[in-house]
């Protein structure tokens, strides 16, 4: 592999500590493999880290870490942590940036190192695991949380002997109207808050959500939740107008449960979100501190925008779209047995609490926006929820989830990060001037 000399760029420079991961050919290099970084997490003059993922299939291979100055307690703790697990991790000095990077596989992730101990017994190799197909990683980001699905069933449905899911007491239970029945399993870096009982009891009440299995047999650990997988495909990737007003009337049972016999000891079990006005100034901050030349266009934006009404009376979602929308109905063993959009399942509700339910709506459209260029769904969302949604409400909480996804290109190590950014200042714009479905 040929050496390259990185450019020469002033130590005070914010994105030290992310050049070497934003530039696909040098991470390479200082790896030693074809890698891309996703999921970057950066602290502007103490560090950058990320997930390394395959270059061109974008499959997650492990975690790099890139440390600013003198951090040797970071490095002997992923060390010492990736012993324990009889793995190592490996550092290399960056002289450039006066730092270190320190990288290794998926199960030497310095963060999920307790989730990773419990479920070790049953997955002692979580690499050859998913190199061998005996389970599949949906979502890992590096020093955060890691979902895993096991792919190794039998042709009855079983899960094969020794699967992850046996750590839960839960191997797999056969099929499932038809559909064979298996679970997943998430390690986070933190614990397990009281969203994950509040999931379970909304369930429990009959509301079509998925929620973690909290019954005895779950692992005693607070990192790790195990949750039924929901067979069908994402309303994202299969649109229908029948499903979203389905998603809708489920989405209403949710924020409206709270008003319901009983509904107020979910509500206990949950608290509000940071006031939207916090949240902005947090994305304001992160994104002058990397791109301060944007400030100009950015901030008398930003001043603009109208402040969502934060009504913390409800229960939400709290990070709803498309992709959070099973559709049962849209699989080979349900098509033309269901009523078209009826058999449906809202998923990941990890972030379930309390706020406003324009909230969840602008977090929808703001996803279709994204997602199609125009309003995609939203129609039929809105059309079908059987509560009245007030236009202006409807309107704040769509551009504050625009804003929410402003740093996703830098977040995604996009090759011209800064012009999407810019596209996304754009879009902002033209959403606060034209409305929405106006």
């Amino acid at each position: 592999m040929t050496v390259m000399t990185p450019p020469s760029r002033p130590m005070n420079d914010p994105l030290t500590s992310a050049y070497p991961v934003l530039d696909a050919a040098r991470l390479s290099e200082l790896v030693e493999a074809e890698v891309c970084a996703g999921g970057l997490r950066h602290k502007p003059g103490r560090s950058t880290s990320a997930s390394l993922l395959s270059r061109g299939a974008g499959r997650p291979l492990g975690w790099v870490q890139i440390l600013l100055g003198h951090q040797p307690e970071k490095v002997a703790n992923a060390r010492r942590r990736a012993s324990a697990r009889g793995r190592t991790v490996r550092v290399r000095d960056l002289p450039d940036v006066a730092g270190v990077l320190v990288h290794g596989p998926i199960d030497t992730d310095p963060r999920l190192h307790r989730g990773l101990a419990t479920i070790s017994p049953v997955l002692p190799d979580v690499g050859a695991a998913i190199a061998d197909g005996a389970v599949e990683v949906l979502r890992y980001n590096a020093l955060r949380r890691l979902v895993l699905r096991g792919g190794d069933l039998d042709t009855s449905g079983h899960l094969h002997p020794g699967h992850p899911w046996e750590v839960a007491g839960r191997p797999g239970t056969g099929l499932v109207d038809g559909v064979p029945s298996t679970e997943v399993v998430r390690v986070s870096a933190v614990r397990r808050g009281p969203g994950l009982r509040a999931a379970a009891e909304l369930a429990a009440r009959g509301l079509p959500v998925g929620a973690a299995v909290l019954d005895p047999v779950t692992p005693t650990s607070r990192h790790v939740t195990v949750w039924p997988w929901v067979h069908g495909l994402d309303l994202a990737h299969t649109p229908d107008g029948d499903a979203a007003a389905a998603a809708a009337r489920a989405l209403a049972g949710i924020h409206i449960v709270a008003d319901s016999v009983g509904g107020q000891r979910i509500q206990r079990m949950l608290t509000p979100g940071d006031p939207p006005r916090h949240r902005v100034a947090r994305i304001v901050t992160d994104a002058l501190a990397i791109a301060p030349e944007l400030s100009g266009r950015m901030l008398p934006l930003i001043e603009r925008l109208p402040e969502p009404a934060w009504d913390t009376g409800h229960i939400v979602h709290g990070d709803f779209s498309a992709d959070q929308v099973i559709r049962r109905d849209a699989t080979p063993q349900h098509r033309g047995t269901e009523a078209a959009g009826d058999d449906i399942t809202i998923i990941d509700l990890d972030r379930v609490r309390l706020g406003d339910p324009h909230e969840d709506l602008g977090c929808f459209a703001a996803a279709e926006l994204r997602r199609t260029g125009g309003w995609g769904l939203l129609p039929d969302l809105v059309a079908a929820y059987p509560r009245p949604v007030r236009r202006g409400s409807l309107h704040a909480w769509t551009l504050h989830a625009l804003v929410m996804r402003l740093l996703e290109p830098f977040r995604s190590a996009a090759p011209d990060w800064r012009g999407e950014i810019s596209e996304r200042l754009d879009e902002i714009d033209r959403v606060l001037t034209e409305g929405v479905l106006s």
